[in-house]
C-alpha cells in the first residue's frame, strides 16, 4: 500500500522538491537585495561555493548570500538524493 502511494506520487514530490528549491533560492536572491542580478547569482550559486570563493568575493550581501545558499544547496541536493533513493527502491520492488 506504502509502496504503491510512494511509486505513483514519487515523481510529483520530486518536482515539489525542484520547484521549493528555486522558490527558495529565489527568496533568499530578494531578500538579500541581490535581486538586480538574480540570474548571475542564481547560477553560479547552484553549486556549492568553497570556502575561498567565498572569501574572495569583495560583496558583503554576496558573501551572506553564498553562505546561505551553501547550507540550502546542501539541505535540497540531500533531500533530493533520498527522495530519488526511496522511489528507485520502490519502483524496482513493484
Amino acid at each position: 500500500m506504502i509502496r504503491h502511494l510512494i511509486v505513483e506520487l514519487g515523481p510529483f514530490a520530486l518536482i515539489l522538491i525542484v520547484v521549493a528549491f528555486f522558490l527558495t533560492k529565489l527568496y533568499m536572491i530578494y531578500s538579500k537585495g541581490l535581486g538586480k542580478h538574480f540570474g548571475e547569482v542564481f547560477y553560479i550559486s547552484l553549486i556549492p561555493i568553497s570556502k575561498q570563493g567565498i572569501k574572495n568575493t569583495f560583496q558583503d550581501k554576496v558573501k551572506k548570500y553564498y553562505r546561505a545558499s551553501n547550507v540550502i544547496n546542501y539541505f535540497f541536493y540531500g533531500v533530493f538524493a533520498l527522495s530519488v533513493l526511496v522511489y528507485a527502491m520502490m519502483k524496482s520492488i513493484s
